[in-house]
This record gives structure tokens, C-alpha cells and sequence, in this order.
């Protein structure tokens, strides 16, 4: 995680959280975005916000893909329980919007239905 922040890794990883052409590449980089958030250490999710991780997850909610969308939800959970700042930063954010959108599908699995419920 260190080298990541030192080498000013976090923005070129969130570019391919983007990265639509390859579903493999997106997931590497959401995973690495996960670990950086499971720390749950108050300056490395600031980095994470500021470098704008919010925006590039919040697609990946809403992109079908349910192995993604679970990673997101999770970070994004991630991000919320590290504080009340955070939590309503996420939702000036339109994450709401992407919720309902997802809790809408009546192909929604099981984890990432309850993922979205913890979340909320």
C-alpha cells in the first residue's frame, strides 16, 4: 500500500477501474483499490476521495458485472464506515441513484443485494 501512495500510484489505478475494453484489467485495479481501502486508515481514504475514487466506482455499481459490482459496493463501504464525513460525501455523490438502479434488477445476486443494504 505504502508503495502505491509513495509512487503516486492511486490516480493511474483509478484510470483503469474505467478501463471498459478490458473487464480483467478493471478488476485488477478495483482489487488493488480494495486493499488501499480495507485499511480503513483515515489519510488513506482521504487519498482515495480526493484522487476521486467515489466517480470511478460508482459505474462499476450499475455495470452488470457482479463480481465488480460487489468489489465496489465493498470499497464503498469502505470508504462510508471509515466516518459521518465520508458516508455523506458518498451520497452528495448520486450513489443513491446507482443503488435504486441496481436494487431495481430482478437479477440482482443475493451478496451484492446485501452489500447494497449494508451500505445504505
Amino acid at each position: 500500500i505504502e508503495g502505491l501512495i509513495k509512487g503516486k500510484l492511486i490516480p493511474l489505478v483509478l484510470k483503469y477501474i474505467g478501463y471498459v475494453h478490458s473487464v480483467r484489467v478493471q478488476k485488477e485495479a478495483t482489487r488493488i483499490i480494495g486493499i488501499v481501502s480495507a485499511s480503513t486508515i483515515d489519510s488513506q481514504i482521504k487519498l482515495l476521495v480526493n484522487e476521486g475514487a467515489i466517480h470511478s466506482l460508482i459505474p462499476l455499481i450499475s455495470s452488470g458485472n457482479s463480481f465488480l459490482q460487489e468489489l465496489a459496493i465493498g470499497i464503498l463501504a469502505n470508504i462510508a464506515e471509515t466516518g459521518e464525513e465520508y458516508h455523506s460525501y458518498l451520497f452528495g455523490h448520486n450513489i443513491g441513484d446507482s443503488i435504486e438502479q441496481v436494487i431495481g434488477s430482478s437479477d440482482l445476486k443475493k451478496p451484492i443485494k446485501e452489500a447494497l443494504l449494508y451500505l445504505i
